[in-house]
């Protein structure tokens, strides 16, 4: 159904003699003009004989062709080796989600581990028309610069003396819970002067779901978000990284609450820039921890 309606679309490398011995997909968003690479496969015996690259330069030629902004990957964090899959298509990396699925565990490629499923999110810009937004927030302004500058080659700035927009004042939130990752998703589709009250009576109606995560994605455009993200930082939740296009073909700053201990030794970062969202993340995350333990 998914393929029928072109929410899914893939390639599929084959044998001489018409048998598969790949496939990759993309998966698009629903929410904007994206789409996640994933479900790749390659048989045992035709691995390491380049058809990966092949299938992923046949995906991005066809996610151009249909008008996609960009593709983002979720690469594992228990091992670098999606990463540096990733990095070799000119995939950049933009954030650090903590706990994303429940426990599992790997073999293989020299380790075993059995911990919450981690993910870094590694983005590729289809298009040369993405503003990078005027105002950044504060705590955060220098680290994004950092992952903005990856994209240099794609981006454009907006101007000061471009229109900006009256802040509403209303705040929209979309809510969306996966149940089987005990996971919560938060969107704010606009934030205005009843952001906070608009967040406890939310947070208030999801306590007792017993989440191991909460993520909250923070539009950023003209209007300054300190207020959301001080507020936020408050009430127990932590930086996970630029989410780039991911609503409404407009970046977001990830913010993330982790009910769940965890190892950080677990979490493998491959690139410089995905070295220093780890450190971040995780400065963040042991001050949570410490004070949560003195209260």
């Amino acid at each position: 159904m998914a393929i029928r309606h072109e929410y899914k679309y893939g390639t599929i490398a084959r044998t001489t003699s018409g048998g598969p011995a790949g496939y990759f997909a993309v998966i698009k968003s629903t929410d904007s003009m994206i789409g996640e690479v994933g479900e790749a496969v390659v048989s045992p015996q035709y691995r390491k004989q380049g058809l990966m690259k092949l299938m992923m330069e046949s995906l991005i030629d066809m996610s151009r062709q249909r008008g996609l902004k960009g593709l983002f990957g979720e690469a594992l964090t228990a091992h670098t080796f999606s990463q540096k899959v990733n990095q070799k298509f000119d995939f950049r990396s933009t954030a650090l989600i903590i706990a994303k699925s429940p426990k599992r565990t790997f073999k293989g490629m020299d380790f075993h581990s059995t911990e919450n499923v981690s993910v870094v999110i590694d983005f590729l810009p289809l298009t040369r028309r993405w503003m990078k937004p005027a105002h950044l927030p504060e705590p955060y302004a220098n680290l994004l610069n950092t992952i903005y500058d990856q994209f240099n080659a794609y981006l454009y700035k907006s101007s000061a003396d471009d229109k900006t927009e009256d802040e509403p004042s209303k705040t929209n939130l979309d809510l969306i819970i996966h149940h089987e990752k005990s996971s919560a998703l938060i969107i704010a589709r606009e934030i205005g002067n009843t952001f906070e009250l608009s967040c406890k009576r939310l947070f208030r109606s999801i306590e007792e779901l017993n989440l191991t995560t909460i993520y909250f994605d923070l539009p950023l455009g003209l209007s300054p978000i300190n207020s959301s993200v001080e507020y936020l930082k408050n009430n127990g939740f932590i930086l996970a990284g630029l989410m780039p296009l991911f609503h409404e073909e407009s970046d977001y700053l990830r913010m993330q609450k982790i009910m769940v201990d965890m190892n950080f030794e677990t979490i493998h970062a491959f690139s410089d820039v995905a070295g220093m969202i780890k450190e971040r993340v995780k400065k963040e995350y042991d001050e949570n921890r410490k004070e949560q333990t003195k209260a």
